[in-house]
Parts: structure tokens; C-alpha cells; sequence
């Protein structure tokens, strides 16, 4: 078997795929094995050939390209020529071996090429094609560092070396993250291949700055660089959007990019505390540069950008405090920080994909340092408070919603932020007509009247906003918006349930004056939502809120029950259908198991909902949409 270099540019393509065909026969019949063996003694005849001046490595290029061609026939316990097995028993009690594999003689030869773009090209496809003996090495991947670098160096020296290096970087993390996918499948897949990439900092630190700050010269391709991004996604387990269908280049660069971030925000997780807050300033410099840049241009140039001028990089810092899991580092990041975030909060509030983006990184940052992140906390609160009256921006309700949940003990100081926010929304919300064209609006308040009851109802209960939120929640119970109505659902649920949030029970008393006038109402409400003004893929939340509702007032419940039941016309629900549905109600409130409700729910939703006819009838009878409904009897 002797490896030659095609003597012409024509047909090397055509006797590539021949000689490929023909060692894939052989080693199929000799075995991977015995054919990996011979070509290797024919790659290290090649070395021999290369000269002082490194000109004659086309031997040296057929030999590799004839062991890649054999790469899936070759055992992963090969223990001559690739790796040199050494069998490890973990301990006497643990039976369990595992193989120990090094890349001895075939990686230090590749390591001593030359760095020809073509040459390299092939040398970082078999470094792809073997990857699958990387995680086996247990002492820390002894040759990894230097892989790295291979890979490093066929980014930068020309297009196709770039497109093999990216497809052999993705292998490796494919490696990485599947291999422990099957040891590791109780600790979500990603820790132990963090930890052993953590000695690698550097060159995992030079591939994403190049990538954000753009030194060096990255030659690959926005199609190729989706393998990079594949790498880093495996590693870090993030599910990306779908980026197959976008042609813009630049929006796909800028996704890698965040890939980049997120990946070593990952890493950074892994290292002592000490070293992560310099890490992380590292990180966040060359995402805030750009930012500083166009701020330090004056407010005119900051309010003309596009929005995606901005959030590409506001992306990338969400990326960061979302992973980074250091909550001390974060929350001294975000107080460095917080005056370039207010700039573009004050010139910018108009800008609702900017302010998205914006709101999403401060979430992450609040998530991850909580009560560490001080007074930044009021001055961002006080940023929203003032912001949301003038531009009705959701995503100030949103990120509201998610201090409170972060920081509970802050409650009072946020009794009149909360106070502003509800009463400006209510003043939004005042018809069903308002809900359908603002739903994300609705989405995020009764998001944040949630977490209020949850975490500080001796502020929110007590609160004047209260009724007329509780009103203001009946009006759009109905609205066809799956997470707005979820979310009204929620919070009426929560009301009911206040006993069981923390310093509930003292506040029973001011919610029963609340509820209890209007029970009649909320209660006909959710019968007409049960029985078709909502979707019946809403059943369980709703059933949910009825039985709640049940639960905290007991008979007058079920009496509100009883009236709502029988508005419904006894041609559309017989008063079979309307026993058996209360029965299950007063079963379920007493602590009968909730399923006997769900399937009498069921089945009476189906009676109403049988045809359009019907269900309009259902529905001019209990009228949803009226908080205040005279019966005539």
C-alpha cells in the first residue's frame, strides 16, 4: 500500500473518492485495525520527505488523508499506533474499567507539519474524523491544548482550512458532550465537560475573542461557522433558535458570537470565585466596547442606531449573567455597569426590541446575584418606575416581576413602584378589546400581581390598586392570548390561595372584602370560560381557579356555582348535567382526588361546545363579558 499525491489538480478529486473506496474495502476485510497500522508507517516515511524548507509535504497529506479515509473502522481500544492503552481500575469496591487513551505518535506528527493551507486543511479533518478518542483520556486530555491550537491556526489561514477546523471543532464537543450524555445522564450532560475544559482557557478564550473583538483573522464562513456554534451548543446545552432559513451573514455571525459568550460564561462557572471575577470582566470588555463607543457619540447618534446595533451586544451580556453562576461577580459586574445600561435606558425607552433586550440582561443579572447587586437594585427600580408611565413598555412589567422574585426582603420598598405600575396598567386595560391588542401588557402585570401575592402580600393586599386589579382581571379573563390569560388565571388562583403564600393568612380578611362581593361574577365568568369563551386546551387552569375559588369559600362558592350552572338553558345541560358537574365541584372542594372534577368539567365543556349553534346559546346566557350581570327571573 503506497499513499501518492495525485499528479494533477484534475484529477485529484476523482482519485480521492477511488482511494477512499478502495482502503474502506481493505479495511473492512483486514479490519481498521491492521490498516491504520500500515499508514502509519507510511506517514511517518512521509515526515522524512519534508525537507528544510517544509516543501514536500504532499506525501505527507495522502498518508493523512488515507487514515481519515479509514477513521470509522478504526476500534476505539486500538492500542498501537493511535493510543497507548492502559487499563484503570477506579477502586477495589468499583469494578468498573475504563479505557485510558493518549494521541502519542500520530498527534506529535501532526503537531510537527507545516502549516500549508491545504496541508492543514486535511490535518484538521483527521483530527475530526479521531476525535471520538479525545474523552476517553482521563488525566485531562494530554493533548487536547494542542489540538486547539491546530484548530486555532486553520481558522486563520484560508477558507477551506477554516471550514475544517470548524467541522473538526464541532466533532470534539460532539465528543465531549455525548460521551458524558452517557455516563452522566442524572447531571444534565455539561459539568464534567466544563470542568475539563477549564485548563484550556486561553485558546478557548482566543477563538471567542477573535470571533467578538475580531483580532486575528477568522477565515470562516457564515455557513461553515455554524459548526462552531453546533460546538459550542453542545458544550454549553443551549437550545438555539433555528438558524438554517436566515441569509442575512451578519445575523448569523452575531448568533455565533452569542454562542461564543455563552459557552465561556459556562466555563467561567467552573473556576474558585477568586478568579472568576476577573474572568468575567475579561468577558463582558470586549461586549461593552462597542456600547461605550456609540454612547460616548452623544444621545443623538445613541437614539438613530438601529435597535440591532445595540442588542446584539445587550444579548451577549444576558448570555453572561445567565451562565456565569458566580453571584458575586455578577452583581459587581452589573453595579460597573448600571450607568452605560441607564443611558440606553433613558434615550432608548421608545425602542421596545431595544428595551426587550435590555430588560432580559438586568433579569439574568438580578436572577443570578439577587440581594448582592445593593442599591443597584433601586436605581434600576427607580429607572423602570418612571420609564413605564411614559412608554407602557411590558417588559418593565416583566423585569419588575423578576426582582420581586429575586429579592423578597425588598417588598417595601417597591410598595409604591408596584402602586404606579398596576394603576397605569388598569388605566390601559379597561375593555376586553384592550387586552386583545396588548396582551403582553396583561401577560407581564398579572405576572407581576402574582409574585406580589406570593412573596409580599402585606404590601400588594393592603394596596389601594388592589380591587381594581382584581376587576381589571375579570374583564380579560377571556382574551384569546394564552399567556395573558394564563396569567390572569394565575393570579386569581393565587388570590384564592393566599392562605398558602408566606403572611397570607393575616390578609384573609381585606381579600374576602375584595372577592366575596364579586364571587358571583368571577365565578359565572369562569363557568362561561369552561364551557367555550375560552379554548378547551385552557380547561385544567381554569378548572384549577373554580376549584380554588371553592376551596377558600366553601359554600357560598358552591352557591355561586350552582346560579352560574343554571343560567345555562335545560335544552343545552339537563339537570342531570347539572347535578353531576356540582357534585363533582363540592367532591372536590371536600378533597376528593381532582380527577372525578376534570372528567365532569370535560364532559360538560363538550355538551356546550357540540356545535357553534349551541355554544353561542351558552354563551348570551352567562356573558363573560359583563362584570355585573342582572338575571331576570
Amino acid at each position: 500500500m503506497r499513499p501518492r499525491y495525485p499528479s494533477t489538480t484534475l484529477t485529484k478529486s476523482v482519485t480521492m473518492v477511488a482511494v477512499a473506496d478502495v482502503l474502506i474495502d481493505a479495511a473492512s476485510v483486514l479490519g481498521g485495525d491492521a490498516t491504520l497500522r500500515i499508514l502509519y508507517v507510511k506517514l511517518v516515511e512521509a515526515r522524512t520527505c519534508l525537507g528544510n524548507d517544509h516543501n514536500q509535504w504532499h506525501p505527507a497529506e495522502a498518508a493523512l488523508f488515507c487514515i481519515r479515509a479509514i477513521s470509522n473502522y478504526v476500534s476505539t481500544v486500538e492500542a498501537e499506533v493511535m493510543p497507548k492503552i492502559v487499563l484503570v481500575q477506579n477502586s477495589q469496591k468499583d469494578k468498573r474499567f475504563c479505557w485510558l487513551i493518549r494521541f502519542k505518535q500520530i498527534m506529535s506528527l501532526l503537531l510537527e507539519l507545516p502549516h500549508e493551507p491545504q496541508l492543514l486543511q486535511t490535518v484538521c479533518l483527521t483530527i475530526g474524523a479521531y476525535s471520538k478518542w479525545l474523552d476517553a483520556a482521563l488525566d485531562g486530555f494530554p493533548q487536547l491544548s494542542s489540538v486547539i491550537k491546530i484548530l486555532l491556526s486553520g481558522m486563520g489561514k484560508s477558507e477551506d482550512s477554516a471550514a475544517a477546523a470548524a467541522v473538526a471543532f464541532r466533532h470534539i464537543c460532539d465528543v465531549l458532550y455525548f460521551e458524558n450524555l452517557l455516563s452522566n445522564m442524572d447531571q444534565m450532560l455539561t459539568v464534567d465537560c466544563r470542568r475539563k475544559l477549564c485548563g484550556y482557557f486561553d485558546e478557548l478564550f482566543s477563538i471567542y475573542n477573535s470571533a467578538v473583538i475580531g483580532e486575528g483573522s477568522f477565515k470562516v464562513s457564515a455557513g461553515d461557522s455554524l459548526h462552531v456554534v453546533e460546538a459550542f451548543r453542545y458544550i454549553g446545552y443551549l437550545r438555539i433558535l433555528e438558524i438554517s432559513t436566515l441569509s442575512d451573514e451578519i445575523m448569523l455571525r452575531s448568533l455565533d458570537l452569542d454562542v461564543y459568550a455563552l459557552f465561556y460564561s459556562m466555563v467561567i462557572t467552573e473556576l474558585p470565585a477568586d478568579q472568576a471575577k476577573l474572568a468575567l470582566e475579561k468577558l463582558c470588555l470586549p461586549v461593552v466596547t462597542p456600547l461605550q463607543e456609540i454612547i460616548s457619540q452623544g444621545p443623538d447618534v445613541l437614539e438613530k442606531k438601529l435597535a440591532r446595533e445595540l442588542t446584539v451586544h445587550i444579548d451577549r451580556l444576558a448570555y453572561i449573567f445567565r451562565y456565569v453562576n458566580h453571584p458575586e461577580a455578577v452583581a459587581d459586574a452589573i453595579q460597573r455597569l448600571w450607568p452605560i445600561l441607564k443611558a440606553i435606558f433613558d434615550i432608548r425607552a421608545w425602542d421596545m426590541r431595544t428595551m426587550e433586550s435590555l430588560c432580559r440582561a438586568c433579569k439574568y443579572a438580578v436572577r443570578t446575584s439577587g440581594r448582592l447587586m445593593g442599591i443597584t437594585i433601586g436605581a434600576m427600580l427607580e429607572e423602570i418606575q418612571g420609564l413605564y408611565q411614559q412608554h407602557h413598555q411590558p417588559c418593565f412589567l416583566y423585569l419588575s416581576s423578576e426582582i420581586f422574585g429575586s429579592d423578597p426582603s425588598c417588598a417595601y420598598y417597591l410598595k409604591n413602584l408596584i402602586e404606579a405600575l398596576f394603576k397605569c396598567t388598569t388605566c390601559l386595560l379597561t375593555n376586553i378589546k384592550d387586552f386583545t391588542a396588548r396582551p403582553d401588557i396583561a401577560d407581564d402585570c398579572f405576572l407581576l400581581a402574582s409574585r406580589c401575592i406570593r412573596y409580599c402580600p402585606q404590601v400588594f393586599i393592603p394596596s389601594a390598586v388592589f380591587p381594581s386589579l382584581v376587576d381589571c382581571s375579570m374583564i380579560g379573563v377571556t382574551v384569546q392570548h394564552r399567556e395573558a390569560s394564563n396569567s390572569i388565571l394565575t393570579f386569581l388562583s393565587d388570590i384564592f390561595d393566599l392562605a398558602k403564600s408566606s403572611m397570607g393568612e393575616q390578609y384573609l380578611t381585606i381579600r374576602d372584602s375584595v372577592i366575596i362581593p364579586r364571587g358571583a361574577s368571577i365565578t359565572r365568568i369562569l363557568v362561561a370560560s369552561l364551557t367555550g369563551a375560552l379554548p378547551s386546551s385552557r380547561l385544567e387552569t381554569v378548572t384549577y381557579a373554580l376549584l380554588a375559588l371553592t376551596r377558600a369559600y366553601g359554600p357560598s362558592a358552591l352557591e355561586w356555582a350552582r346560579e352560574s350552572v343554571s343560567l345555562i338553558p335545560s335544552t343545552v345541560v339537563t339537570e342531570v348535567d347539572q347535578t353531576k358537574i356540582f357534585q363533582a365541584l363540592t367532591d372536590a372542594a371536600s378533597g376528593v382526588d381532582i380527577k372525578t372534577l376534570m372528567g365532569a368539567v370535560e364532559e360538560l365543556s363538550d355538551v356546550c361546545r357540540r356545535n357553534r349553534t349551541v355554544q353561542e346559546i351558552v354563551q348570551g346566557a352567562l356573558r363573560p363579558l359583563e362584570l355585573n350581570l342582572v338575571t331576570v327571573s
